[in-house]
């Protein structure tokens, strides 16, 4: 993690402050990031030293399928995420009690879904953002495989479409009037 803090210290930070822009980091599991659970978000905001400009891009689908509480890692971190992805996961059981989580026939027992469609608690999520007066950034992202394909030619399709409309219509009920459309 060191030669990452000191690669955005010396390449990005500079500019980060004159502009004052922030970097996020999304809990998206791959090797390349070095933060995507509450143990790595604490370790990388302390290697920047609690920079105003270093924060996180909440998307409580990446915790949910690594049997980490979105609720409880948003209520922790919660000064610290400054947009949010608004997309669920679930988690197909049947599979993982057959083949655990990690099977030997690399079976995908979890999957994206819209929000409301999954593990995740959405009321306790948004209540956690709201206590702690989170005023950023909500995005629905779709990758629900039951609104795909996302694409017909040059256009979205209509199912890709009907999905942010379900997934709207079910994040506006925990959404305080007045703070969103």
């Amino acid at each position: 993690m060191q030669a990452i803090v000191k690669a955005y210290e010396s390449q990005y930070f500079p500019s980060c402050e004159k502009h004052k822009v922030r970097i996020l980091w999304e809990p998206y599991v791959n090797p390349a990031n070095i933060a995507t659970s509450p143990v790595a978000f604490a370790a990388l905001l302390r290697a920047f030293n609690d920079s105003p400009y270093v924060g996180i891009q909440m998307d409580p689908s990446h915790l949910a399928w690594q049997m980490i509480d979105p609720v409880e890692a948003t209520r922790e971190f919660a000064q610290y995420i400054f947009n949010v992805h608004l997309k669920d996961t679930e988690i197909l059981w049947p599979l993982v009690r057959h083949g655990g989580i990690q099977p030997v026939d690399n079976a995908r027992w979890w999957r994206f879904r819209l929000p409301g469609s999954g593990a995740i608690d959405w009321k306790g999520f948004f209540t956690a953002l709201a206590d702690a007066g989170y005023a950023g950034g909500l995005n629905i992202e779709n990758e629900d495989q039951f609104y795909y394909p996302s694409y017909d030619g040059a256009d979205f399709t209509e199912a890709f479409k009907e999905g942010f409309r379900v997934a709207h219509a079910y994040v506006r009920q925990f959404v305080p009037p007045g703070t969103g459309k």
